[in-house]
C-alpha cells in the first residue's frame, strides 16, 4: 500500500526531474515526508471517535528505517550534486529496503522479545493464553479479572501441543448467512443517474466530480466488475497518475511564475498537500477500520519510499542519460537552497513523533493529534523560511 500511494510523489519529481528540470518535484517530497510524518498521525487521532491503542514494532521499524535513509539523503545531497555512483546507492538501498519488509515476519519476533522481556519496555496488552517465561515483564503484569457480559462469541488460541477442554456460558448463535464471509456484489451504479433528495452540496459536488467519473469510466475498468482485466485497470491507474501529476506540475509553475513564488515553495505547501491525500485518506480509513498497525506505518513506510523510489529513480534515471559527459551536466544539481537543513528537520519530525507517541503510552489520542499538528506547522513555517533566505541566506 505504501508503494501505491507514493506513485503522485514518484511521478511527479520525474516531470521535474526529466522534463522541466526545477526542484518543485523535490520541494513536494520534502513537503509530504512532514506530511506523512506527522500530518498523517495526527488526522487520524482527530477522526477517530475513541483512542487507538497502536503497536511499538511497526512505529519502531520504520522510524528507524527512515531515519537512515534521511541520513543517507543528507550524506548525497550535502554539496548540491547527485552523481551516478549517488543515485546507484539509493537504488541499492531501495531493493535493501524491499527485502527487508518482505522478510519482516522472520526476525520481528526476535526483537520483540528482546525489547518487552529484556529491556521491559514498550509493553503493550495482548491476550495470550501461553505461560509467559519465568521473571519476564509480561510475567510481572497485574493480573485483572473481569467478569464476561451480554452475549458475544469468546475465541481462545491454544498452542497446536497444548490439549485442553474450556466450557463457555456466553456464546452466539448466528445462521449460516452470517457465518458466511463472501462479500456482496456490487451493485453497478449508473452514471448518468441524478441525485434525488440530496443536499445542495452534494448536487453540487455530483457536478463537479461528473467529467472525472465520465472520463475515467471509459478509460479505466472497474475492476469490481470486470474482474479479469485488473492488470489493465493498475496499468490505467498508473498512467492516469502520471498524466495528472504533469499537468499540476505544469499548472503550479506557471502559476508559481506569475505571483513570483519559487518552485520549491510550490511544492512544500500545495503540491505536497495534494500528493499527500492518498496516505492520509488510506490511514484514516484503516483505523477506523480498526487495522491499527497499517494506519500510521503505511505513511512512515511511504516516506522511505519516497527517498528512495521518488526520488532514487528519477535521479538514477537521469544520470544513466547523462553517463558519460564531460561536462558538468552529468551530475544532477540541487538548486533549492539551505537543503541540507530542511532534510534535518525531517529527522527532527520523526523524532517528534516517536516522542509524542512514546509520552501518550502508543495511543493515538486527540491531545497527540492537537500535539503532532502544532509541531507541523512549526517545521513547515521554518522550511519555508529557509527557502526565502530568512536563515542561512546564499553567499554571492
Amino acid at each position: 500500500m505504501a508503494t501505491a500511494t507514493s506513485m503522485p510523489e514518484f511521478f511527479t519529481n520525474t516531470i521535474s526531474t526529466l522534463i522541466t528540470d526545477s526542484d518543485m518535484g523535490l520541494g513536494t517530497i520534502i513537503g509530504s515526508l512532514m506530511f506523512n510524518t506527522l500530518g498523517v498521525a495526527a488526522l487520524g487521532a482527530l477522526v477517530v471517535k475513541k483512542p487507538v491503542q497502536l503497536d511499538w514494532w511497526p512505529i519502531a521499524r520504520d522510524c528507524v528505517i527512515y531515519s537512515f535513509n534521511t541520513i543517507v539523503l543528507i550524506i548525497l545531497a550535502w554539496g548540491g550534486y547527485v552523481s551516478f555512483t549517488e543515485s546507484c546507492i539509493m537504488m541499492g538501498f531501495l531493493i535493501f529496503y524491499y527485502l527487508l519488509t518482505f522478510n519482516n515476519n522472520k526476525f520481528m519476533p526476535a526483537i520483540r522479545v528482546f525489547v518487552e522481556d529484556k529491556m521491559n519496555c514498550c509493553i503493550s496488552k495482548r491476550y495470550d493464553f501461553t505461560e509467559p517465561p519465568e521473571n519476564s515483564a509480561k510475567a510481572r503484569l497485574p493480573l485483572k479479572k473481569d467478569h464476561l457480559g451480554g452475549d458475544g462469541l469468546f475465541v481462545i488460541n491454544l498452542p497446536d501441543n497444548t490439549s485442553s477442554t474450556v466450557n463457555l456460558t456466553h456464546s452466539k448463535s448466528y445462521t449460516s448467512d452470517e457465518s458466511d464471509d463472501v462479500p456482496p456484489q456490487p451493485q453497478p451504479q449508473k452514471l448518468f443517474s441524478l441525485p434525488h433528495g440530496e443536499t445542495a452540496f452534494r448536487k453540487f459536488w455530483w457536478a463537479f466530480i461528473f467529467p472525472i467519473k465520465f472520463t475515467l469510466t471509459f478509460v479505466i475498468p472497474n475492476p469490481a466488475h470486470h474482474r479479469r482485466l485488473y492488470p489493465l485497470s493498475f496499468v490505467m491507474c498508473i498512467i492516469a497518475i502520471g498524466l495528472n501529476a504533469y499537468m499540476i506540475v505544469w499548472m503550479l509553475t506557471a502559476f508559481g511564475v506569475a505571483v513570483n513564488v519559487p518552485e520549491i515553495i510550490m511544492g512544500l505547501t500545495f503540491l505536497a498537500a495534494g500528493s499527500t491525500m492518498p496516505e492520509a485518506v488510506s490511514s484514516c480509513i484503516s483505523l477506523r477500520n480498526g487495522e491499527n498497525g497499517i494506519g500510521v506505518s503505511n505513511s512512515l513506510g511511504a516516506n522511505s519510499l519516497a527517498i528512495l523510489l521518488s526520488l532514487g529513480v528519477p535521479w538514477f534515471i537521469k544520470n544513466c542519460m547523462n553517463y558519460g559527459k564531460t561536462d558538468g551536466s552529468a551530475m544532477i544539481q540541487i538548486a533549492a537552497q539551505g537543503i541540507e537543513f530542511n532534510i534535518i528537520i525531517l529527522l527532527l519530525c520523526t523524532l517528534s513523533l516517536f516522542l509524542v507517541l512514546s509520552f501518550s503510552g502508543y495511543r493515538l489520542t486527540k491531545r497527540a493529534g492537537i500535539a503532532l499538528i502544532g509541531v507541523y506547522l512549526v517545521f513547515i513555517v521554518l522550511q519555508i523560511l529557509i527557502e526565502m533566505n530568512v536563515f542561512f541566506p546564499k553567499q554571492c
